[in-house]
């Protein structure tokens, strides 16, 4: 019985050595494994701040790269050749050829007409009878067919002088016809040419005089045929190097009141940052493609009028000053309007006396009498 407790001993002691660190090396205490903790934290750290100094200087090189970028890019912009009519992009050759006008129809006989849509710039004015025409002005656009092509009127042709266009129409007023030839305007006057150049189309179901049609083709043919000069283009306004929005109020919608079959009405739309047109609360579609017009400028000019003693043909008051509003993108701003006299261009400034630039795109300048109504809402 001794024996076998010495034999349980000897095995516990065996046991006990099996346990025991091996000679020459000890268990790190307390102290050691925080200052192990802490110096794995602290490398741990240390690769999150170099991970995110990296993250921020890639961040830093992206973001002045796509600077240098939109740099170069605005800077080739700027360099395009645009079109002084409607700030876009324009070949050499056609910035190098004539700006043309058209007088264009707006009696409800007359609609929907061809060719608005392409123009760069169009005048609205009243005429006879509350209803308007328009001035529709080409130069690095083209139209296949524009029309109906109607007859001038003497205010017309102040502004066809302000970018000393060939004007194409079908007649004019006794005074229009004298001040043509007075002004030394260049024109095509379907009453005169023939019908290579303005030809009736009976095949829209319209009937004369809202059915005589011609194109910016033709006119350019006429113009070499008869051998007008073929001066480079010129325009009355400036225009942002990319569309821009103005300080303003909010203008989502304006109506003109010319007369109830001749009101102008635009809605703005944010989708395509344009103001889709209206004729007499019905939408104003061009003839060509079944679209509906949309301007991205607007401008207001606010005008004296009156009619000369024939009680029949209006005068409207170009030279001198005036008041009115610029819209685009959405907003609408005040501003004023002056022309020296008649060989000038209008100048059209904001509040604070500087030039207003207008956003790339067609523009609709609204010839109004100062002494009607008109909302911008």
């Amino acid at each position: 019985m001794k024996r076998l407790w010495i034999l349980l001993l000897a095995a516990l002691l065996l046991l006990g050595g099996c346990n025991q660190a091996p000679a020459g090396t000890a268990s790190p205490t307390e102290e050691e494994m925080r200052a192990q903790e802490e110096e794995a934290k602290k490398a741990e750290e240390e690769a999150k701040r170099k991970e995110e100094e990296e993250a921020k200087k890639q961040a830093e090189e992206l973001e002045k790269q796509a600077a240098e970028e939109e740099a170069k890019r605005l800077e080739e912009l700027a360099k395009m050749k645009k079109s002084p009519l409607s700030g876009l992009p324009i070949t050499e050759e056609k910035l190098n050829q004539r700006v043309i006008a058209v007088m264009i129809d707006n009696h409800p006989s007359a609609r929907p007409e061809s060719g608005i849509a392409d123009a760069e710039i169009v005048y609205e004015y009243e005429v006879e009878s509350r209803i308007t025409r328009y001035l529709a002005l080409y130069l690095g656009s083209d139209a296949k067919e524009v029309g109906p092509i109607r007859s001038a009127r003497p205010y017309y042709l102040n502004t066809v002088l302000e970018y000393d266009a060939v004007l194409a129409r079908y007649g004019g007023s006794d005074e229009a016809d004298a001040l043509v030839y007075e002004y030394g305007i260049d024109d095509m006057d379907g009453m005169k040419v023939g019908g290579e150049y303005i030809w009736r189309d009976n095949s829209k179901g319209k009937v004369a005089p809202h059915n005589a049609y011609s194109s910016t083709e033709a006119v350019r043919k006429y113009i070499d045929a008869v051998g007008y000069e073929n001066r480079p283009g010129v325009g009355v306004f400036s225009f942002q190097v990319e569309d821009t929005d103005i300080e303003g109020e909010p203008a989502k919608s304006a109506i003109l009141y010319y007369g109830s079959g001749s009101t102008s009405g635009y809605t703005y739309d944010e989708s395509s940052k344009t103001y889709l047109r209206f004729v007499a609360g019905a939408p104003h579609m061009e003839e060509s493609n079944n679209k509906q017009i949309a301007a991205k400028n607007i401008i207001i000019q606010l005008a004296p009028m009156g009619f000369y003693e024939n009680g029949v043909h209006r005068w409207v008051e170009l030279i001198g000053e005036g008041e009115g509003k610029f819209l685009t993108n959405g907003k609408v701003m005040d501003i004023t309007w002056s022309k020296s006299d008649l060989n000038a261009k209008t100048v059209f400034k904001d509040g604070n006396g500087n030039e207003i630039l207008l956003n790339p795109g067609q523009t609709w300048v609204e010839v109004f009498d100062m002494n009607k109504d008109y909302t911008i809402e």
